[in-house]
């Protein structure tokens, strides 16, 4: 363990060093993991380092797309990290491009990023998710949504791009259950409401892992493959152990 030293930063102009520590040690939800008000931190070696990676996380999502955080140098009284945050960000525009479904206005409303907005990576990251869930739940089981970014570092913005890559549209060729106890698995099968030869649907299938982690008291891993027809797809829910 690194006990009680101090943890100091260098170059940080955005963010006050309090700020930075709790970046760091909170979301690591950690009980060895302990900053204390006088700046010293409790850490061992594997959370030092993937805490400077929440640093970063931090800093992507407060505009400063080109962070680089230095390696921690560690000494018997101090851990001493060097932030260059570079310039902060803001969006230019967004453009919804590929093989959109429908109209481009029906797409974008789902996008929560605007022009103007400051760059957020956890942003644009849910705004893949809310897109590749909507078209899930049209049946398109294997869309693809691709965050693509032009930075114009003369005057500090980033032109988004989301491409839409919807593939086919998926039909259920087989929902596999495996549970240890031969009950589970019955109880599972009869309660979820998806059948082979349904066309797929992404809030059907969390619908269904919700209900049969209900009936298995126990958390519910799924798994979505490709089928064994040309446009099929395989369902397997797996009761966690």
């Amino acid at each position: 363990m690194i006990l009680g030293v101090a943890l100091v930063f260098v170059g940080n102009h955005a963010f006050t060093a309090d700020q930075l520590r709790h970046a760091m040690v909170d979301p690591l939800r950690d009980p060895a993991a302990v900053v204390q008000a006088n700046g010293e931190i409790d850490l061992d070696r594997d959370q030092l380092a993937r805490a400077t990676l929440w640093l970063s996380a931090f800093y992507w999502d407060r505009g400063y797309a080109n962070v680089t955080i230095g390696d921690p140098q560690v000494t018997d009284t101090q851990v001493t990290i060097r932030v260059d945050e570079g310039p902060r960000f803001t969006i230019s525009s967004l453009a919804i491009t590929g093989d959109s479904l429908g109209d481009r206005g029906g797409d974008r409303a789902i996008v929560k990023t605007r022009p103007k907005d400051v760059f957020s990576r956890s942003r644009i990251v849910a705004d893949v998710a809310r897109l590749s869930d909507d078209y899930g739940d049209r049946g398109y089981a294997f869309a693809s949504i691709i965050p693509i970014t032009h930075v114009d570092l003369e005057h500090d913005t980033i032109a988004l791009e989301l491409e839409i890559i919807p593939g086919e549209r998926a039909v259920i060729d087989d929902v596999e259950v495996h549970a240890s106890r031969p009950d589970d698995e019955a109880k599972i099968r009869r309660a979820i409401p998806i059948v082979v030869g349904q066309v797929y649907s992404h809030s059907e299938l969390m619908d269904a892992k919700e209900r049969a982690a209900k009936l298995a008291r126990s958390e519910i891993d799924v798994a979505i493959m490709h089928g064994t027809s040309e446009y099929g797809v395989k369902i397997v829910l797996e009761v966690r152990e």
